[in-house]
């Protein structure tokens, strides 16, 4: 099979490139972890759609990033690991 195109513009985290259902749906988004905040961009089952802001401050962790659902409601919440503890940040639109 030919592969397929998804976006056509660089999209990745200076901290890490995920991919996690954080909407819900099932479908796995893309996740962009920067010093600066998360993006996502939901997947549209053919493609990924523009990009949408989960948090405009800084959170990853120290040692690993995660993201994982750790509440039950069937969305990927963001996992810090540090050094002194684990940090989670509720899933997107939550």
């Amino acid at each position: 099979m030919p592969n397929e195109v998804w976006t056509d513009v660089p999209f990745f985290g200076s901290k890490g490139t995920f991919f996690a259902d954080v909407t819900g749906d099932g479908l796995a988004d893309l996740i962009a972890v920067n010093s600066n905040g998360i993006i996502i961009r939901r997947s549209c089952e053919s493609s990924f759609g523009p990009n949408e802001v989960w948090s405009s401050t800084a959170f990853y962790g120290e040692k690993s990033t995660f993201f994982a659902d750790v509440n039950g409601d069937g969305k990927a919440d963001a996992i810090a690991v540090n050094n002194n503890g684990i940090l989670v940040r509720k899933a997107f639109n939550n």
